[in-house]
């Protein structure tokens, strides 16, 4: 549905009684790095804002064809840069399933779910406040109602920031 994900190699799967096990191999994405290593590379300004936006469209794209990740960290982006130009993927797709919409509040919770995972990180300060918000309003581009519903969510996502971070600091 031209969803921003690796191209599929090939897929298996077999039976074992009553159970089901496959595998999908996906092609190798020559020049890409996982989201993490990319910010661990310290990019300068203009490489960090045209990572930042080519993740929040690719996230954008996933999500408006039906993608629902269980699991969306910053390791799960997969970056390219290709000249002055960038690109992202979402990998991982293991659990990860094609329903017929996803929901503002869902879209939102994802994207705090890969806030936290740059928090958890020690990345967020890569990032920035201008590049988190930068992120969001690629995201959520030129769509208001969209973008409204999304930070209807926030106060229960922030609540969800704060109790995280108290885990984070038992482990």
């Amino acid at each position: 549905a031209g969803a921003p994900v690796p191209r599929p190699a090939f897929g298996g799967a077999f039976r074992r009684g009553a159970l089901w096990n496959g595998a999908v191999a996906t092609h190798c994405e020559v020049g890409a790095f996982d989201a993490e290593r990319f910010l661990h590379g310290a990019p300068d300004a203009e490489r960090l804002a045209r990572a930042l936006a080519a993740a929040a469209r690719a996230v954008r794209r996933f999500h408006d064809a039906g993608g629902w990740h269980p699991d969306l960290h910053v390791k799960n982006l997969l970056v390219r840069e290709v000249g002055q130009r960038c690109e992202a993927l979402v990998i991982d797709l293991d659990g990860a399933r094609v329903v017929p919409a996803v929901a503002a509040g869902e879209r939102m919770a994802q994207l705090m779910r890969l806030y936290r995972s740059l928090r958890k990180r020690g990345l967020l300060a890569a990032v920035g406040d201008a590049g988190a918000d930068r992120f969001f309003r690629e995201y959520a581009g030129d769509d208001r109602a969209l973008a409204q519903r999304m930070l209807d969510r926030l106060p229960a996502e922030r609540r969800r920031i704060a109790l995280h971070a108290l885990l984070y600091r038992k482990s």
